[in-house]
């Protein structure tokens, strides 16, 4: 949070986005990895650690397709081109 917070003092137009993905395709997306630094074992460490934002964000679900993805952030980045900051 202070990590956050910190970011939008300095960047006070700054937009977020919390993207999340539910810990059974993470899990099956880091097996199925190679080479990759994040491994399973980093994941189940670090995951934890990540706190919902108490900040005005945006959310992108990960859980299934690119299709979906590109979805969301034509949406999402869609709506925040009508913000009156921008």
């Amino acid at each position: 949070k202070r990590n956050r917070r910190q970011l939008l003092r300095e960047f006070p137009r700054a937009e977020f986005l919390w993207v999340k993905a539910d810990q059974d395709v993470i899990m099956k997306r880091l097996e199925q990895r190679r080479g990759s630094v994040a491994t399973k074992y980093y994941a189940e460490i670090v995951n934890p650690t990540f706190e919902p934002p108490d900040i005005e964000h945006d959310v992108l679900v990960n859980n299934t397709s690119r299709d979906q993805v590109t979805d969301q952030l034509r949406t999402i980045f869609g709506e925040a081109d009508q913000s009156p900051h921008r």
